[in-house]
């Protein structure tokens, strides 16, 4: 039962990360749409929000130890969003031609 608490709890962040992401950056751009349009965009941006958050949730914590901390990391990639993603596999991508001597 414990588990249930700590993922809900995990949820909830998570979706007040993708809620708040989504006011900040997505809701600017759909000025003028129609409205099931912006719910459809909130939608689809609170389920990725999620399921970034379970990923950094579940690997800060194999790696740290720490519940509190890993939930904390967790509502931060959810407001980052896919955007922190992007920018993770850039520089794992430039990491990774560098090591192999400046393949283009």
């Amino acid at each position: 039962m414990e588990d249930v608490f700590k993922y809900l709890w995990m949820a909830v962040v998570a979706a007040v990360g993708g809620t708040i992401g989504f006011i900040s950056k997505i809701s600017p751009r759909l000025t003028g749409q129609a409205l099931h349009t912006k719910i459809r965009a909130y939608l689809m941006g609170l389920v990725t929000s999620m399921f970034v958050a379970y990923i950094t949730y579940e690997g800060s914590l194999f790696f740290i130890h720490s519940e509190r901390l890993s939930v904390a990391l967790a509502g931060l990639a959810s407001f980052a969003g896919t955007d922190l993603l992007v920018i993770l596999q850039q520089n794992f991508i430039e990491v990774i031609k560098r090591k192999l001597g400046g393949v283009k």
